[in-house]
């Protein structure tokens, strides 16, 4: 019922395997390569597509298998004199030649050598491992390439942010698919949270795209259960439109739909009954939350209980069940644990983040101000430090977007 059989869905949620699964429903997926398994599949990947794509700034190395992004590296292209050099002569080669002339054979071979010299030289440092507390060097993220596989993709021009989009397979044939949400990630791509709902797409194109792919599961596959796909939006200036890129799919219930059935519950009106429906697709419209699953602040590990929810409620960090506005906590173990995770819930999204906002700087300030131990930890991603620098930054975009619109 919550996903299919664990061997078909570890093959499923194979990155590799997802590209394949995408292509076969005319999904527009990133600009790259799949089934890499050696140090030579990823040169060989690499030289051709950065010759041949010099526009894309960032080339994103992922593990087929891995959680929560863990097993990305990436490449900036603008730290490669060599991509600097070449962009310029493709642009002179432009002015003075046919605009095809760059991909004649004999001028991307030259540009592949290059590119080839030019990584060798840098000793692949130039590849930026996000977890290094996993991977300490490229030649350990190369071992578990060839362990598991990976895939080279785009990050796409002018990327506006990721999509989660939330499936349903029903085991009757039904599908339902909820109208998604923005993934907060940080500077290393590890998720952090989510914001409810997305605006970056269509609701409608976010749908049909993810309809095509559980169609394609169900008929192929029997696959039944939860379903995420992620997507990357950008903007497409020749059409002047958003436009999506499939990236990854994964299968079972998780915080996201713990986090959708919770807002459902608290925001349905009182003298509705719970049904047997899909809770996750029942939220109403008007309301907007951010989700933090996984937050750490040892400082907490001094306090209690007790005193940690009655400071709380004195400063005005609650739930309000009456407006069906605030922030509730999630008890995933007690405080004195060290980890907190919320649903902050408002009319806006702006104001969503400002409850977040506020509530971690309330808990900055009087349960200690610095994560100083977690600054070497494997868990300094999800620490309350680099979660409240995110969601200041995410603010300030959102204020930025609405008045742009405005």
């Amino acid at each position: 019922m919550l996903s299919p059989e664990p061997v078909l869905a570890q093959e499923l949620s194979s990155r590799s395997h997802a590209k394949r699964l995408f292509m076969t429903t005319n999904m527009s997926i990133p600009i790259g390569a799949h089934d890499v398994h050696t140090q030579d599949d990823l040169l060989i990947a690499l030289t051709r597509l950065m010759s041949s794509n010099l526009d894309v700034s960032r080339w994103m190395i992922r593990l087929n298998t891995d959680f929560n992004n863990e097993g990305t590296a990436y490449i900036d292209t603008k730290k490669l004199q060599v991509m600097l050099d070449l962009r310029k002569e493709q642009k002179l080669m432009h002015s003075h030649a046919d605009s095809e002339a760059w991909f004649e054979r004999h001028v991307q071979l030259n540009a592949r050598k290059r590119i080839l010299n030019g990584l060798q030289e840098t000793s692949m440092d130039v590849i930026h491992i996000c977890r290094p507390d996993i991977y300490p060097d490229y030649k350990s993220f190369v071992e578990f390439i060839k362990l598991y596989g990976a895939v080279v993709e785009a990050e796409p021009p002018s990327i506006r942010g990721y999509v989660e989009s939330y499936c349903l397979m029903h085991p009757s044939g039904e599908i339902q698919v909820n109208q998604g949400a923005v993934v907060l990630y940080d500077e290393n791509y590890q998720r952090q949270g989510i914001s409810y709902p997305q605006t970056l797409i269509h609701e409608k194109a976010l749908a049909g795209a993810t309809k095509a792919v559980a169609t394609k599961l169900m008929d192929s596959y029997n696959a039944v259960g939860f379903m995420t796909i992620t997507y990357s939006v950008f903007w497409d200036g020749f059409e002047e439109i958003s436009r999506l890129w499939a990236s990854s799919v994964s299968f079972g219930m998780h915080s996201a739909f713990g986090a959708l059935g919770t807002m459902a519950c608290l925001t349905r009106p009182l003298d509705t009954p719970v049904g047997s429906e899909a809770l996750f697709m029942k939220v109403p419209d008007g309301r907007c939350f951010i989700h933090v699953p996984s937050l750490v602040h040892l400082p907490l590990m001094s306090s209690r209980d007790d005193i940690f929810f009655k400071l709380c409620k004195m400063h005005g960090i609650a739930f309000d069940y009456e407006r069906k506005t605030g922030l509730l906590f999630f008890l995933v173990d007690s405080v004195i644990g060290g980890m907190l995770s919320f649903i902050a819930v408002a009319e806006t999204r702006i104001k969503s983040l400002e409850f977040s906002i506020h509530a971690l700087t309330f808990i900055l300030r009087n349960f200690g101000k610095s994560d100083e131990t977690l600054t070497n930890s494997t868990n300094s991603w999800c620490s309350l430090n680099n979660v409240l620098r995110n969601l200041k930054s995410s603010l300030k975009l959102e204020v930025g977007r609405v008045r742009a619109i405005e």
